[in-house]
């Protein structure tokens, strides 16, 4: 049954939250509703297919938007954006577990890092990098890794 719910919320991560990612590459804001609608649809599933995943899944959705939070209120909206913040509730629900949740995170940090240092590298005048993205990778990556595992 878990299963089943885990597939189901891969399968709404990407199908939700893909739109989010181009929208943020071209205007470096995302419509927040696509993740709000990702988290509640995603909840309810962990409701109805696993209830067992359901507190765990809130839990992971609560921490990664408290740690954004906190860093969006530390950094400013130059530096992270609310609409990060508001697509890390959707992270979270969907990964469904804080520590998978907090791996998928590390990814993105990582991978965002290392994108801007080949930007600098090859002489990109880049100021700003959108972090949806890499987060979508990153949470993706880690409910790959969580199903398989």
């Amino acid at each position: 049954m878990e299963l089943r719910y885990k597939i189901f919320s891969l399968l709404i991560f990407i199908f939700l939250g893909f739109p989010c990612v181009l929208e943020d590459f071209r205007t470096m804001k995302i419509n927040p509703w696509n993740a709000y609608f990702g988290t509640l649809v995603t909840g309810l599933a962990a409701v109805f297919f696993c209830f067992e995943s359901f507190i765990p899944s809130i839990i992971s959705s609560a921490g990664l938007f408290i740690i954004f939070f906190i860093t969006h209120k530390i950094c400013g909206n130059e530096k992270l954006g609310f609409g990060d913040v508001k697509f890390s509730l959707f992270c979270g629900i969907a990964v469904g577990n804080l520590l998978w949740a907090l791996a998928g995170l590390g990814v993105a940090c990582v991978l965002t890092v290392l994108t801007f240092f080949t930007a600098k590298i090859k002489g990109s005048p880049l100021k700003k990098l959108p972090f949806v993205p890499f987060l979508f990778s990153g949470t993706l990556a880690a409910i790959i890794c969580r199903i398989l595992i």
